[in-house]
């Protein structure tokens, strides 16, 4: 009989972003509020779980979920939340993928979407949904990086495994490369190199980008 596990994008947090997740609320759905537990997991840079919380689920459409508000006195600048919605005695699996918004101190804000099922709630625990690949794959990153903004880019890791990462130029130079624990996330610091594509064993090295972190053009997106 198959298992059915509801799973999660790892979305990114920093500590100086106000960090907001809007949840499709399943007894909008289902019509019936206590038969629906939200549970957040935020892990710190290396993939620890640093706190779980239950959520309760409003009454509307979405639940917002201001996940700054739990981010008071962490020691990790930056890391990473996952959410799992369930259905009490039920089982159901869902894929919470939803739209994330940062907004800086200086009232920039920025929009972005989840995507990719990274981890599983799998009996109260959360697991890495993915395998490294056989093969090396590659990526190449969707950013011209020709702004006096330069970019930085967030890497994530979804699998099971430490997972070494290198990082090309547009003239197949290396320029960096590092490891990066399961479930680890890791801010790069901007290349001197106008593209760049990255190699590595993940089935997807997908990064997220982000411009002027800390000033008044800032944007994050996925790569």
């Amino acid at each position: 009989k198959k298992n059915i596990y509801p799973t999660s994008d790892l979305f990114f947090w920093h500590s100086n972003l106000k960090v907001k997740y809007m949840l499709l609320n399943e007894n909008f759905i289902f019509q019936d509020i206590k038969k629906v537990s939200i549970c957040l997991y935020i892990l710190d840079k290396l993939g620890e779980i640093i706190l779980k919380e239950n959520i309760n689920p409003s009454k509307g459409i979405f639940t917002e979920i201001n996940i700054s508000d739990f981010l008071i006195n962490q020691k990790s600048n930056y890391g990473s939340f996952c959410i799992f919605q369930t259905l009490n005695h039920k089982k159901y699996a869902r894929s919470e993928r939803g739209y994330i918004y940062y907004d800086t101190p200086g009232g920039k804000s920025s929009l972005m979407h989840g995507n990719f099922d990274a981890v599983t709630l799998n009996e109260k625990n959360i697991k890495p949904s993915s395998s490294s690949t056989f093969f090396p794959r590659k990526f190449f990153v969707q950013n011209l990086n020709i702004s006096k903004f330069p970019s930085a880019y967030v890497f994530s890791n979804p699998t099971k495994k430490k997972q070494k990462i290198k990082v090309f130029n547009h003239k197949n130079q290396l320029i960096d490369k590092f490891l990066l624990k399961s479930l680890g996330i890791i801010i790069r610091e901007p290349y001197d190199s106008e593209t760049i594509y990255v190699k590595s064993f993940m089935p997807l090295c997908r990064p997220l980008i982000i411009n002027d972190l800390f000033g008044s053009n800032f944007n994050i997106f996925h790569a």
